[in-house]
């Protein structure tokens, strides 16, 4: 018989399986008899719904859900767990922000200047993942603004200090990272030039053992099967596939920013002015001419996808850290455009360039209004996308299958004397045809993987399916660093949630040193900053054992709910009857 495991020890077999004021005044005909009292009894209890995804699709999210649930509810907040598609829950947290609480892995951040569209609170009435929180704080706009400024010679001190100041006023709260764990079919080959996890490793995947006519996938998610919207943030925000339907005019690789449409590009940030030349010949999939003017338009209808049409812009919910950092777009000839940018770094202003180019003839019809807030551009399922992409979209089973043809007429299949960094992508990708399919779960995708029917899994291998993975001689693993996190997020535009002081107590419940070993076995590292896979964390930031916020009120995880209630008190939150009240 195994060993009893001790009294009180959780393991993650068992958090899988249970996954699923007032005031009154009285006077009596002088002031010395005046009495004043606050009635905490009346006052309501702090109810809070933690929304999150079923285990099939992310079992650590959940499980991370249930576990602040339980904390919660242990201090004296009516707290309840709300299981829901992942694509509810995005539109509900980028789009609705509809909701108290959720938890989700985000693709996390690799410059600082991004958590200015994250945070800044120009940006909480947006949809999309910009200031999805509704936070605003004025000392953190300042730094989010003067990080940004080419004057600043000392940004690393500045990132600094904004991150220390995110930590005290925890607008949300980082909780852990991962290694992206990639399974693949043990004969393929990523080529030099991207890591794994980039959107460009797709096509850079080949085989010296077979003809590699298709490239059979396994979706760990079907949203590119349901939705090829490349605005539509709640289908986009785990999607590599669709954004190689669509080229823009410079990419970031490992070595800086290199010309991409554009057959070179310049800066001249005195004037604040980007010149780029387009490369001869460009065509969308359809056949129509790539132009200068799908270039312009692109531009425009990224900062208000209504084209002027309403009141107020609304801005393309995607990209929006790009386009804030574009003003104007003029034509200068039939293959140059000047962009006029926004005041910026000059490390900064090339990412300017990297949105996806729109088709004027594609996009131009869905800036009519949908809602009183979008557009169809941030709403509408797009069918057939028409990019200039690498792929080209080719059919679709709804919701279960989508493929993709390799396109013969793109640049990189016709590109003379390229320089080295776009080598590695000359004439790839070496398939013609990538086949995506939907699955029950992971675990399917990694059976057809053994068993030859898939050649990769486009998602993160699930920790629970990680060592089963390794163990299997025809699956390739591929783990790579990623910038990735979970994130708890916060509605700080609903009260108690509003209050700093609540919201550093909330993020004490979470032990991230446990939740590495119970929740992701180990194979997750604990972090509390959003930028912790960059050179922005400087030592003091680094994680050390401790939260910037306070010790965790218990000891390996289990919650000390009397050091737990005392830190709400510290914060100054009062308790009636065992419950915790709304002051």
């Amino acid at each position: 018989m195994p060993e009893a495991m001790p009294e009180g020890t959780r393991t993650r077999r068992d958090l899988l399986a249970g996954a699923a004021g007032a005031a009154a005044a009285s006077s009596a005909g002088c002031l010395s008899r005046l009495r004043s009292r606050i009635a905490y009894d009346a006052a309501e209890q702090v109810s809070l719904t933690l929304k999150t995804v079923p285990a099939d699709r992310d079992p650590e999210s959940i499980l991370l859900g249930r576990e602040l649930r339980d904390n919660l509810s242990a201090v004296g907040v009516d707290a309840s767990l709300q299981l829901m598609d992942e694509t509810q829950l995005l539109r509900d947290a980028f789009i609705n922000h509809d909701y108290d609480l959720f938890v989700t892995e985000v693709p996390g951040h690799t410059d600082p200047d991004e958590l200015r569209t994250f945070l800044h609170s120009q940006y909480a009435q947006e949809v999309g993942q910009q200031n999805p929180f509704g936070f605003s704080s004025a000392a953190t706009d300042t730094l989010l603004e003067e990080q940004a400024q080419p004057s600043r010679t000392n940004r690393a001190d500045i990132v600094s200090d904004l991150l220390q100041q995110v930590l005290h006023e925890q607008p949300f709260v980082v909780i852990a990272t991962r290694r992206r764990t990639t399974a693949l079919a043990p004969d393929l080959r990523l080529g030099a030039g991207v890591g794994f996890g980039s959107t460009l490793s797709y096509l850079l995947l080949d085989s010296e053992q077979r003809d590699l006519e298709t490239l059979d996938v396994g979706l760990q998610r079907q949203n590119v099967a349901e939705n090829r919207n490349v605005l539509a943030i709640d289908y986009r925000l785990h999607d590599n596939l669709t954004d190689l339907c669509y080229d823009p005019l410079v990419r970031h690789l490992r070595d800086g920013y290199v010309p991409w449409l554009a057959s070179e590009y310049s800066l001249d940030l005195g004037p604040g002015v980007a010149t780029v030349h387009l490369r001869p010949g460009l065509t969308w999939h359809d056949g129509e001419p790539l132009t200068v003017e799908d270039v312009a338009f692109t531009y425009r209808f990224l900062r208000d996808t209504s084209l002027g049409a309403l009141d107020s812009p609304v801005p393309a919910p995607r990209f929006r850290q790009q386009s804030s950092l574009v003003e104007e777009v003029s034509v200068e000839d039939e293959r140059t455009v000047s962009i006029q940018l926004a005041t910026t770094r000059s490390d900064l202003a090339p990412s300017a360039l990297t949105v996806p180019i729109l088709p004027e003839h594609e996009w131009r019809s869905r800036s009519a209004r949908e809602h009183a807030y979008f557009t169809e551009a941030i709403v509408e399922s797009v069918e057939n996308p028409v990019g200039s992409g690498p792929l080209r979209f080719e059919s679709s089973e709804t919701d279960t299958a989508v493929t993709f043809r390799r396109f013969e007429d793109h640049f990189l299949g016709n590109i003379e004397d390229p320089p080295q960094a776009l080598e590695p992508f000359v004439d790839m990708p070496a398939y013609r045809e990538l086949s995506a399919e939907t699955a029950p779960n992971v675990g399917v995708v990694l059976e057809d993987i053994a068993n030859g029917g898939v050649d990769v899994l486009d998602g993160n291998v699930p920790i629970g399916n990680v060592e089963e993975a390794r163990d299997r001689s025809r699956i390739q693993l591929v783990e790579t660093e990623s910038p990735s996190y979970y994130l708890l997020g916060i509605n700080a535009r609903r009260y108690p949630l509003s209050n700093y002081a609540f919201r550093a107590a909330l993020s004490r419940l979470l032990d991230r040193e446990a939740l590495v070993e119970t929740v992701f076995d180990g194979l997750a590292r604990p972090t509390e900053t959003p930028l912790h896979d960059s050179r922005y964390v400087d030592e003091e930031l680094r994680w050390d054992g401790e939260s910037e916020t306070g010790p965790f009120p218990g000891e390996d995880g289990e919650l000390d709910e009397d050091a737990a209630r005392d830190v709400f008190r510290e914060a100054g939150f009062r308790y009636h009857e065992g419950t915790l009240r709304k002051r």
